[in-house]
């Protein structure tokens, strides 16, 4: 099913459930998720240096990342859990939310 015929299908869809089936397919389809991202391209997502996302995979701390081989890939699932994680209140550690 191409992007064009996917408001059409839903209209025609017999129910509501059948709609929100649909849509629930579409959503875990790959085609509609994010790629995986590299090192550098991970580092430019959350705006920090490659260098200091290669030391917390190293030492711990940053994002879940996944190795394949020599090469280390992030999900942008991951990279927006973890960066949810860093949000705080103030710059004191015990306000965290």
């Amino acid at each position: 099913m191409n992007t064009e015929q996917i408001p059409q299908r839903i209209r025609q869809a017999p129910t509501l459930a059948a709609s929100a089936a649909i849509i629930e397919r579409l959503a875990r389809s790959p085609a509609t998720q994010r790629p995986m991202l590299k090192r550098p391209g991970a580092a430019a997502y959350l705006a920090i240096g490659v260098s200091t996302l290669e030391k917390m995979a190293l030492t711990g701390g940053g994002p879940r990342f996944i190795k394949l081989g020599k090469t280390v890939v992030y999900d942008p699932h991951d990279l927006d859990s973890w960066l949810e994680s860093r949000k705080v209140f103030s710059t004191s550690y015990r306000w965290r939310l």
